[in-house]
């Protein structure tokens, strides 16, 4: 009874499957980085994320589910969130970290709770209360606090063309976010994912075509594989569906503000795994992200 009663008080106050979610996502910093460095091209990555995603979410969907089908009417809306929040992001993010630096892109793509935010006000699908707003503002400065250890070059010839490309993946993430709602009430978290990524995969193959036809897949090593997997599995499958389970059961003004962990987990992984160096002021960034999210809680 004690052990149900606590799980049940941090259910109140922690949106775990978004926390799992996010958890997921800042820790294939490391393999994107690696898979990147010596395995493949950021396009084939992406391509591989969403073709084999979907393969794999089908199958569990055939598997958990006895109604795998959709309605015809649910058609646009599945295909809508695979163009905005699975095929449009993952190009023009990958697009926008060559011309810019990893910390502008930290920091760019992190607004998209307040694009998620507009996007509710607009639409009504959500309620958006002030607590709400003042935690998604207070969280985003804490991501620009984190994110200074490289330092900022906004409005720099170099980076404004890939400042620009993220901040469209960021409007593209938060209008995904924010649409969710309405089909998650008749469908499952696993449903929708699952006809999103397969039509995001749809959409993102014309644009990826080109190299995943240059690429050597004979010469890619067991590693490279392992990589690929895991991101795939992690990021494209298992993440994915607890985000949107999430989104389910906070709504989606709420839960948006966990994305602000996704640097913080990022950092995580670099200091464990790429000798990289944690800095004070990161630390003041971190305490603002999770204050921002207890006021967003309310």
């Amino acid at each position: 009874m004690v052990a149900g009663n606590l799980q049940q008080r941090v259910a109140e106050w922690v949106n775990i499957p978004a926390f799992l979610a996010v958890a997921l996502w800042g820790s294939t910093y490391v393999v994107i980085k690696i898979a990147v460095r010596d395995h493949f091209t950021p396009l084939n990555l992406a391509a591989m994320r969403l073709v084999l995603g979907a393969l794999v979410l089908f199958l569990i969907l055939l598997i958990m589910e006895k109604d795998w089908r959709i309605e015809r009417k649910d058609i646009l809306m599945m295909a809508l969130l695979g163009l905005t929040g699975l095929a449009a992001f993952q190009i023009l993010f990958i697009e926008g970290l060559k011309y810019t630096t990893a910390s502008n892109s930290s920091v760019v793509v992190s607004t998209s709770p307040i694009f998620a935010a507009i996007t509710i006000f607009i639409t009504r699908v959500d309620n958006l209360r002030w607590r709400t707003a003042a935690g998604i503002v207070l969280a985003f400065g804490g991501v620009a606090l984190v994110a200074q250890r490289e330092g900022l070059s906004f409005g720099q010839e170099s980076g404004l063309l890939g400042d620009i490309f993220t901040l469209l993946a960021a409007i593209s993430w938060g209008f995904f976010v924010a649409v969710q709602t309405p089909i998650l009430r008749r469908h499952s978290p696993l449903k929708v994912m699952t006809y999103a990524t397969i039509f995001g995969s749809v959409f993102v193959l014309p644009f990826t075509a080109g190299d995943l036809l240059a690429q050597d897949w004979g010469a890619v090593s067991l590693e490279g594989w392992g990589l690929g997997i895991y991101y795939v599995i992690a990021s494209g499958v298992v993440a994915t569906i607890l985000w949107s389970r999430g989104i389910r059961n906070w709504g989606p003004a709420k839960t948006s503000v966990y994305s602000y962990l996704n640097p913080i987990f990022g950092i995580v992984t670099g200091v464990l795994f790429l000798e990289e160096r944690l800095v004070a002021v990161q630390v003041v960034g971190t305490l603002a992200i999770f204050i921002g999210l207890a006021l967003a809680r309310k």
